[in-house]
């Protein structure tokens, strides 16, 4: 029997995501938290005290990273064509081999493996991207006119 030293010793690492798409995941991350913040802070102006011209300046921060969001998540689309192995649409869409059997698996209460759960929730996640996406930029093409941040 090994002891805990040589266990460790034979591990090796397999990094299953490629850089690009770990830089992806992180972006999106610290997007969803800058615009929960921002969103929080003009929601709750007056109990943050903050001015006109500070609610003009969190609305376009808001707004700018919403973009690199939108950025991001087309970069990511554009990488699900371009990208390696993980990265490409068949190892998270829900259409390729084994994918009927592996529902069956699912239904069945089977413990799902790392790549069917993707599979399972990829297609979700870029939906919900989407929607989020489209969802802040139709205010703000509806609006942007009256700010005077757009007008200068």
């Amino acid at each position: 029997m090994l002891d805990k030293t040589t266990a460790s010793m034979n591990r090796v690492a397999t990094p299953v995501w490629d850089r690009t798409t770990r830089w992806f995941h992180w972006i999106n991350v610290l997007c969803v938290l800058a615009l929960a913040a921002l969103g929080l802070a003009i929601l709750n102006e007056k109990a943050f005290g903050v001015s006109a011209e500070g609610k003009v300046l969190l609305k376009t921060l808001h707004v700018y990273v919403g973009y690199v969001l939108a950025a991001n998540l087309a970069w990511r689309l554009v990488w699900a064509f371009i990208g390696g192995q993980h990265a490409r649409w068949k190892s998270f869409l829900p259409f390729g081999q084994g994918y009927a059997s592996a529902l069956r698996a699912y239904v069945g209460g089977f413990v799902l493996t790392c790549r069917q759960y993707h599979q399972k929730t990829g297609t979700r996640q870029y939906c919900l991207h989407t929607f989020e996406i489209l969802s802040g930029l139709a205010p703000c093409e509806a609006n942007w006119r009256r700010t005077r941040v757009w007008s200068r």
